[in-house]
């Protein structure tokens, strides 16, 4: 199996979405718990806006023609410390591909691409409960680091 580390280009919208919508019901959310996100039109402006201006990296694993992987990177600037760090969004491979190198290999990609542009260090949030998840970044090298909170508005 031949699997392709890229940007995400405009076409890769269909498979993104596919995998987004997997994502979110292995993590046990319900539509109607992100609904203004599963506006199919407002997510794919979202991603078309977001391919556009920048403000997002979207990395896709390809095989063949079909999309397997998606991870969705932020640049963060620190000014307290004057650099830059790589925050891993999302990140998603297709359970079908998964123990089979696609996300190690995607981690290896954004870790050069992250070196290519003076980040210092890529961070990745992970639910609590999503102990595969926290396995495989920790497989990756990834080290848990402090304790993040949210508020909803």
């Amino acid at each position: 199996m031949v699997i392709t580390i890229r940007l995400a280009e405009t076409s890769d919208y269909n498979g993104i979405n596919k995998l987004l919508n997997e994502l979110t019901e292995e993590i046990g959310k319900t539509k109607l718990g992100y609904r203004h996100f599963y506006r199919k039109s407002f997510r794919k402006k979202m991603f078309k806006d977001a391919l556009k201006n920048h403000s997002a990296f979207f990395v896709v694993a390809v095989s063949g023609k079909r999309v397997v992987g998606y991870a969705n990177l932020q640049e963060l600037t620190t000014l307290r410390h004057a650099t830059h760090e790589l925050l891993i969004f999302e990140f998603v491979v297709d359970r079908k591909y998964r123990r089979e190198g696609a996300g190690s290999k995607m981690i290896g990609w954004i870790q050069v691409f992250a070196k290519m542009n003076g980040d210092r260090c890529i961070k990745v949030f992970c639910g609590n409960d999503l102990e595969q998840a926290q396995k495989f970044y920790e497989k990756n090298g990834f080290v848990c680091e402090n304790k993040g909170y949210k508020r909803k508005l």
